[in-house]
């Protein structure tokens, strides 16, 4: 949002940085649950790749775009506005029941790879809704192949015997 805008996007920025200051608690509450990975890094299991953890940096960069749209009239009215929306929102629904929390036993707990420069290894951070394929998921799949296979295997004994009966029906008459 510091940085200019394409062009058919510059109507949206106003919204966007409006969007982004009645935000800018909830991003901060995000990113100190990264505050123990400073300088680690972790590899995707997934897609492999990986990423190096550098939450003060991101954490200095969230308040140098806060102050500077903090400067913008536009930005702040909307801002005002969210906020508003999200108070009489919330209570609401404040006699409804919040979102469930992932299970500690449906996240994987690996250890990170240490920063080059430092010893040890520090425990992998998870955050609040990231699901990793925990060890009840892993079962679930294993045991799905497995009666993938057996039903493919069982499909093909039977055409097989079918086929071998047909063909001794014929030779026999």
């Amino acid at each position: 949002l510091l940085r200019p805008l394409p062009q058919h996007f510059e109507p949206l920025k106003g919204t966007l940085s409006g969007i982004f200051l009645a935000r800018f608690a909830a991003y901060n509450d995000a990113l100190a649950e990264f505050e123990g990975c400073e300088g680690a890094w972790d590899r995707c299991p997934v897609f492999g790749f990986v990423t190096r953890y550098a939450p003060k940096r991101v954490g200095q960069q969230l308040r140098e775009m806060h102050a500077s749209l903090m400067q913008d009239p536009e930005a702040v009215m909307i801002a005002s506005e969210l906020g508003a929306a999200v108070r009489s929102t919330e209570a609401s629904s404040s006699g409804s029941s919040a979102a469930p929390a992932v299970a500690h036993s449906d996240v994987l707990s690996q250890p990170l790879q240490p920063a080059p420069e430092e010893g040890g290894m520090r425990q992998q951070h998870v955050p609040r809704g990231l699901c990793r394929m925990g060890p009840g998921c892993l079962r679930f799949l294993r045991r799905f192949c497995i009666l993938v296979l057996l039903s493919a295997l069982a499909g093909a004994l039977a055409a097989g015997l079918a086929s071998l009966l047909q063909h001794s029906i014929h030779s026999w008459q």
